[in-house]
This record gives structure tokens, sequence and C-alpha cells, in this order.
């Protein structure tokens, strides 16, 4: 499983990439052809905040060279409503067969856009 820590900001958009290995010893990267995958950003206290998943808000990446990464979209949508905290967050990966698996997992800092104004054009 990837260790992966992240920071956004409020009102910003960012997408966040991430090498997909099996749980295996050693991890092998995994081809995630035919897979679903799904991640989840949440607060221990306030539960899931947002909820991404293929094809629609998770990219699988180099298909064709079956490199194992993928990118999640995180719109400034999504951010503009966030309370400043930090949030944990993970991915599914759910094989065409077989069983699924938590693949990442980390947390994600969210600061405040409190300020930022004053750069704005």
């Amino acid at each position: 499983m990837t260790l992966q820590n992240e920071t956004l900001r409020q009102g910003e958009s960012q997408t966040i990439t991430v090498t997909v290995y099996s749980n295996d010893t050693p991890p092998e990267i995994i081809n995630l052809t035919g897979a679903t995958l799904k991640w989840e950003m949440w607060h221990p206290l306030t539960g899931a905040v947002l909820t991404k998943i293929t094809p629609v808000d998770i990219e699988i990446l180099d298909q064709n060279d079956f490199e194992g990464k993928c990118a999640v979209t995180i719109t400034k949508t999504d951010t503009s409503a966030l309370i400043p905290l930090t949030y944990w967050h993970a991915l599914l990966y759910v094989p065409f067969v077989g069983d699924s698996d938590v693949v990442m997992e980390g947390y994600i800092i969210v600061k405040s856009s409190r300020g930022l104004e004053v750069f704005e054009e």
C-alpha cells in the first residue's frame, strides 16, 4: 500500500496522481485495465466529504503501457466548502476479476483561502 499525503487550498482545483501498487511482498505496479477505482476523502468526526470514481472523476493513465497510474480530479467546487482541517483519503482498487483492495491512503491538509484575495487580479 502506498502512503500519500497532500495539501489543498479552499477554492482551488488539484489533480492527485497515484501509482497503484499491489499489497504483495514485494509490491508490484498493478495493471489498471478494466478496473474500477474509488477515492474518498473524509474527516473522522464528520464522515465522507468527497467521493470520486472512474471514469468520471478518476482517469486511468498510461493504459497502453500498463504503468498503473491514475489521476484523481478535485475541482474548485469540491474544495470551496471544505473546512480547513486535516482529512484522510484512500484509493480503493476493484479489479475486473478478483478481490478489491485499498492501495493508497494518507492525509490531506486543507488550508484556508482567506487572505489570498489580495493576490487575485
